[in-house]
């Protein structure tokens, strides 16, 4: 088998140890081919090929709004022949791509959705203009599919509603927890505090992920500084690089009075981080909305309470 996928996260060529080319690797061998197309907005140019005999990836760069155009040429162009099946990772940019491939190249598309969208108002309240017209094309991308898989029961009913077929909509988890249950040694534990900066006198709240605005950022501070007040020996660990946040992080921390409380350690490679699930004793997701969050599930995994605010995704996991 055949597939063609279109996405919009090039980790998989620019980070060989991430989750994201294990997993692709993995649905590599078990299709037979895997021939990825990922948008790639870096500064530095990304080099793409056959990347295994079953895996090849291409980066697709230039102005976002031409990314569809784009990706239908490079898919005309690096796709093997025949193309057995097409998906996407999303029902907008990369589904109308994946929508007008399939009708070019004969083969059913599968659009993937891993978050809550539709007539989702703080999503389309982010950026009213684009999000609003994405959110029509989605529609019409979600009918032509041949199948649509979503996260969660609350985006499938969605689906629904707009008139998919109850057969032409799944609810397909992604998540890999595995990794996060396997034993991890009280030397391990004490080692990645100390690393923080950290003693076992301390309680430490974790966070982990793109700080992108639907995180939140700004509102877990606004939490921290209500623990710290009752917790002074109580501290947050920001796990991942605060430099793609829209916010300056480190002159909010100040504004609120948390300089010393808030541990900013930057990105972390995804080996190291269930020995920083355990080092921690909660994880605290502030996002207005969420897919299915998968770091509370690996979360879950390493044994840790979560504290989420409400959304789809969070209630699909957390036993309140």
């Amino acid at each position: 088998m055949n597939v063609l996928m279109i996405g919009l996260d090039d980790s998989v060529l620019t980070d060989p140890a991430s989750d994201t080319r294990q997993r692709h690797e993995r649905y590599a061998a078990a299709a037979g081919h895997l021939t990825m197309l990922v948008y790639s907005a870096g500064r530095e140019p990304v080099t793409g090929g056959e990347l295994s005999p079953q895996l090849a990836a291409y980066p697709i760069r230039g102005a976002r709004a031409l990314f569809a155009l784009r990706a239908v040429l490079a898919g005309l162009r690096h796709a093997r022949r025949p193309v057995h099946l097409i998906t996407t990772q999303d029902p907008f940019t990369t589904g109308l791509a994946g929508a007008i491939l399939s009708w070019l190249l004969h083969a059913p598309l599968l659009a993937q959705n891993h978050s809550t969208f539709f007539d989702n108002p703080h999503w389309i309240g982010e950026h009213p203009l684009r999000h609003g017209l994405f959110n029509r094309l989605g529609r019409w991308v979600i009918r032509r599919a041949a199948m649509n898989r979503v996260v969660n029961e609350a985006e499938q009913q969605k689906y629904l509603a707009l008139g998919v077929p109850p057969e032409r909509v799944r609810v397909i988890p992604l998540a890999n927890p595995a990794p996060f249950a396997a034993p991890v040694s009280a030397e391990q534990i004490t080692a990645q505090r100390a690393a923080w900066g950290l003693d076992d006198s301390h309680k430490v709240l974790l966070w982990a992920g793109r700080p992108v605005r639907v995180k939140r950022i700004p509102v877990l501070l606004d939490v921290m500084r209500l623990v710290a007040e009752a917790e002074p020996l109580a501290r947050l660990v920001l796990l991942g690089d605060m430099r793609l946040a829209e916010e300056n992080i480190p002159a909010a921390i100040a504004q609120r009075g948390l300089t010393g409380h808030v541990i900013m350690p930057g990105h972390m490679p995804f080996d190291r981080l269930p020995a920083a699930y355990r080092a921690a004793d909660i994880y605290v997701h502030t996002s207005a909305y969420e897919g299915l969050g998968r770091v509370m599930m690996e979360a879950g995994a390493a044994g840790l309470p979560v504290v989420a605010m409400d959304s789809a995704g969070a209630q699909a996991i957390i036993t309140d």
